[in-house]
């Protein structure tokens, strides 16, 4: 989920709420609103959004989740709300790690272009002369 489609779902959450609703069946992450009429599919993207909210605001939300077989919504229970809350942290540190390391590589290859530069044009700079102190060359055939 990308931070535009974030802030796109948070925009269209009604805030006077403060729930976040989960349909483990008929919900969808990709197209969900965390919203009764859009449910996310799992927790996970209802603690992203909340997540990626202000923190002063992220306390005052809930997530109420209707699992397979139950007509009603029920608060999330405590044991799933802190597993969707270590995947959303695992999954942010997986981000963050892979975005420093795709920097890394960046100035890396950003680094060896610039040396690669900097030996052609030294090497341009070399001027090839034969000693004049030494006899001449001549030009001989090694084989028949």
């Amino acid at each position: 989920m990308s931070m535009q489609d974030i802030t796109s779902k948070t925009s269209q959450l009604s805030v006077s709420e403060h729930v976040v609703y989960v349909n483990e069946t008929t919900g969808s992450d990709a197209t969900g609103h965390g919203t009764v009429d859009a449910p996310f599919a799992t927790a996970l993207a209802a603690v992203t959004l909340i997540g990626n909210m202000p923190e002063e605001k992220q306390e005052a939300f809930k997530v109420m989740v209707q699992k397979a077989g139950e007509e009603a919504y029920a608060e999330i229970t405590a044991s799933a709300l802190k597993k969707a809350r270590k995947a959303h942290k695992d999954a942010a540190n997986k981000a963050r790690r892979v975005a420093e390391q795709a920097e890394r590589q960046h100035a890396q290859g950003e680094a060896k272009r610039m040396e690669e530069q900097r030996r052609l044009e030294e090497s341009s700079k070399v001027e090839l002369t034969e000693d004049a102190s030494l006899p001449a060359a001549k030009k001989i055939r090694i084989q028949d």
